[in-house]
């Protein structure tokens, strides 16, 4: 398995910079040199109580779980933050799979109850299997020169630790100019400056925007949009048909945005104008090839949701880390997922959470190529 990489003394850099600002360099993997100048960019959304879109019972796994008993042990653990190098030649087809998914579980004696907040307009199927639904291709062709991954410094229900305003999409940072890709096949719907039409928490909030209504259906069959922001220049048309690699428009800060970037937004449901139907990007656009992504939920011994909780993810003594969404963001409709991390070279990793030295959940998850792994955590008192 190849080793997590880039000292974390860069990494530390990195984020002094984007709390200064916000968007920009990625700290999930090794950016070209040239980006840790890129002056940094954000998409602030506000603060309100997004519609939830999880279902009211719980959802069945691929395959059965079996309870581990988690042994917690009072030893300090030393972090060092570093980013991977992911390497792919060529962008990756969207790809479904039935594959049974890897699901590690803590310790439990009662049932994990999903969230009960209220449901989209639209119906939605009672149970899912948990299948993954990677779609998409990635908004940039990979290259020495541009990055084709998602920001983590701000990723996808982020706040940067309450700098920020919750974060519904998912940035990347490019120089201007930059030509973004469509990342599905499907029929613009939107193509302008959303300065007359509202297409996000305000007005001329995103600026140049493209939104595409792509063919495919999410797994409860509801419509499929992506939503790409801030552009300079936009190349398509309403009512245009695109397929995947086709150009939309170049990157560009239009709207709510310092610097330069793409934000990508993927909604579900209604008619694609509603920022409050977002979904991560995570579980929609395929890992590099050799790579694969890990999504868990974290929950209290009373089955609630934990938000905040910073989460662990370790390859040897190099470590990544994410933290646990808001409860003003939605979940995946088949994960109800509450934290990810995508494009982790395949391999074993321990997932850990600590507080203040002290385990509470240590446990060794395997990520498989072009899969999501599901680690399903319960937090005792």
């Amino acid at each position: 398995m190849p080793l997590l990489s880039r000292p974390s003394t860069l990494w530390l850099i990195l984020v002094a910079v984007s709390a200064s600002a916000c968007q920009p360099t990625a700290a999930s993997t090794v950016p070209p040199d040239t980006i840790s100048v890129l002056v940094q960019a954000m998409t602030p959304i506000p603060t309100l109580a997004l519609r939830a879109t999880t279902t009211n019972e719980t959802i069945p796994n691929a395959m059965q779980i079996s309870t581990i008993s988690i042994q917690a042990s009072p030893s300090q653990i030393t972090v060092e933050v570093v980013e991977p190098s992911p390497t792919m030649t060529e962008n990756v087809p969207p790809t479904a799979t039935a594959t049974p998914i890897s699901v590690v579980v803590a310790s439990v004696t009662t049932p994990q109850p999903t969230d009960t907040a209220p449901v989209p307009t639209e119906s939605t199927p009672t149970a899912l299997p948990r299948i993954d639904h990677y779609l998409f291709t990635r908004p940039f062709p990979r290259s020495d020169t541009l990055i084709d991954y998602i920001d983590r410094t701000y990723p996808y229900g982020s706040t940067q630790s309450g700098a920020r305003e919750v974060h519904l999409g998912a940035d990347y940072a490019n120089l201007r100019h930059t030509t973004i890709l469509a990342i599905g096949a499907g029929t613009v719907v939107f193509a302008g400056a959303d300065s007359s039409t509202r297409i996000g928490p305000d007005y001329d909030y995103y600026g140049n925007a493209v939104l595409v209504k792509h063919d495919a259906l999410s797994p409860e069959a509801l419509p499929v949009y992506t939503l790409y922001g801030h552009l300079e220049k936009i190349n398509v048309k309403v009512d245009q048909y695109v397929t995947p690699g086709d150009p939309l428009g170049t990157v560009g800060d239009s709207g709510i945005a310092i610097g330069p970037h793409l934000h990508l937004e993927l909604r579900v449901g209604g008619n694609g104008l509603d920022y409050r139907t977002t979904r991560n990007p995570d579980l929609w656009i395929a890992p590099y090839p050799g790579y694969g992504t890990i999504a868990g939920r974290v929950s209290s011994a009373t089955g609630m949701p934990v938000y905040g909780q910073l989460v662990l993810i370790r390859a040897g003594e190099r470590t990544r880390e994410t933290y646990t969404y808001g409860e003003r963001v939605n979940g995946d409709a088949v994960w109800q997922e509450n934290f990810t991390l995508g494009d982790l070279p395949a391999g074993s990793y321990e997932v850990l959470i600590s507080d203040n030295g002290n385990v509470r959940f240590r446990e060794t998850v395997s990520i498989r190529d072009g899969q999501t792994s599901f680690v399903e955590i319960v937090l005792r008192d």
